[in-house]
């Protein structure tokens, strides 16, 4: 089994935001106000006033969309937050040498810089997603599974960029089931596919992360929806032989669903971020309590 060094995402996002945010606020000093000072038509004050105020709610608005759809913490917005405002303060304070502009001139160009510190900090996070290898671990401690998700060094341990991997720490077999959920009241069978098998106690490459892991697979899912309409909700699991068995097995014509049908055509080998609101997950582990009870 390969050997997991991992490291936190969002502390490699940081640093890395860090270093090409310092470049950003260093280009426009360097060049930006030295133009500036050659620009003979400077804008209003209004404009520059409506600048300064807009900027940094453009910013504020696109760290909150990276929050809401789960790419990124609070806490890593607040450190990317603090670390911009820190670089802002630097940079407008080295640009008093530019005794020509006026403080509020000089104050917008430094609030535009921020403006692009955003979406560059938006790329770095999607970059580090998508670059390093992401490496769930799954254990089992006083008969309960422990997992935990994080990110290894490419290149170390056998840990490839880009790559997905599951390490299984456990005695017992683990199963990667991918499952395309049936349109309720409109279709009768779930299908899905069992495309890898991990050994205990070895680290395996998968396609992508897992949306699940460790649990019961759930008979139902609400539809996906893209710009050409509904579509099938396919989600992939990793989890034991009971729990695929049970899934496999199960009677779950109460809520429409007739036999699971497994096909072996179809796949997920690039997972969209998916996230399951506290409710709907809450809801489909009461359904299948209930399956248990009966």
């Amino acid at each position: 089994m390969m050997m997991t060094s991992l490291i936190n995402m969002e502390i490699a996002s940081a640093v890395l935001f860090l270093i090409l945010g310092t470049l950003i606020f260093w280009l426009t000093i360097r060049y930006q106000l030295g133009y500036m000072t050659r620009d003979s038509r400077p804008p209003s004050r209004k404009a520059m006033i409506s600048s300064i105020i807009a900027l940094p709610s453009i910013c504020l608005l696109m760290y909150y969309v990276l929050v809401y759809t789960h790419v990124c913490s609070w806490y890593y917005v607040t450190i990317s937050v603090i670390i911009s405002l820190l670089l802002l303060i630097i940079a407008y304070l080295r640009s008093g040498r530019h005794t020509s502009l006026s403080k509020l001139r000089r104050l917008t160009c430094m609030m535009t810089a921020l403006a692009f510190c955003a979406p560059l900090n938006m790329g770095i996070v999607f970059f580090c997603r998508w670059f390093l290898p992401d490496v769930t671990t799954v254990k089992q401690e006083a008969g309960k599974w422990d997992v935990t998700y994080g990110y290894a060094w490419p290149f170390n341990g056998g840990f490839m960029p880009t790559d997905s991997y599951i390490v299984n720490d456990t005695r017992d077999t683990l199963y990667r089931v991918v499952v395309s959920y049936a349109f309720l009241g409109e279709e009768v069978n779930n299908h899905y596919n069992v495309t890898d098998t991990i050994a205990p106690m070895t680290t395996a490459a998968i396609p992508c992360p897992p949306n699940f892991v460790a649990r019961s697979i759930f008979p139902i899912m609400m539809p996906s929806h893209d710009r050409f309409g509904r579509t099938r909700a396919r989600r992939s699991y990793i989890a034991t032989k009971k729990e695929l068995d049970a899934f496999e097995t199960g009677d779950f014509r109460y809520l429409g669903i007739k036999a699971n049908i497994r096909i072996n055509s179809f796949n997920i080998t690039s997972n969209p971020i998916v996230w399951e609101s506290p409710e709907i997950i809450s809801a489909l582990e009461n359904v299948i309590k209930s399956m248990k009870h009966d």
